[in-house]
């Protein structure tokens, strides 16, 4: 399968399911197909248990402490949040969201960022 060179990703966030679903609609309408809608958050959710390393087989938390209570099982690392002026990282993203992930010819990127602007997109 050979890919144009002048391919590029635009990633559009959207506070809800039904934004980023009506997006892909019109984007689809307007020629482009290579989309794809994920759900985003900057909060880890769920057992880090469940996780494999495709090298060894396991995965171990790098939490401190060394995982041997039940509280610290899968515990995420602590990172500073941005915004909270020690990262230099600044987002308007809220907490959750969806991502919808566009790939698209460069030349294509202008339009596919107006119909994203449309439907409540943050790019």
């Amino acid at each position: 399968m050979s890919q144009e060179p002048d391919r590029q990703i635009l990633l559009a966030f959207f506070p809800s399911r039904a934004q980023a679903e009506a997006a892909k609609a019109a984007l689809g309408a307007a020629g482009f197909h290579q989309l794809h809608i994920d759900r985003v958050s900057r909060h880890a959710r769920g057992d880090a248990s469940i996780l494999t390393n495709p090298l060894t087989g396991s995965f171990t938390s790098l939490a401190p402490g060394g995982g041997d209570g039940p509280e610290e099982a899968g515990a995420p690392l602590m990172g500073p949040v941005p915004g909270a002026g020690s990262s230099g990282l600044e987002t308007d993203a809220p907490e959750k969201g969806y991502l919808l992930t566009i790939v698209a010819p460069a030349r294509e990127l202008d339009r596919a960022e107006l119909v994203v602007r449309e439907h409540g997109g943050l790019l």
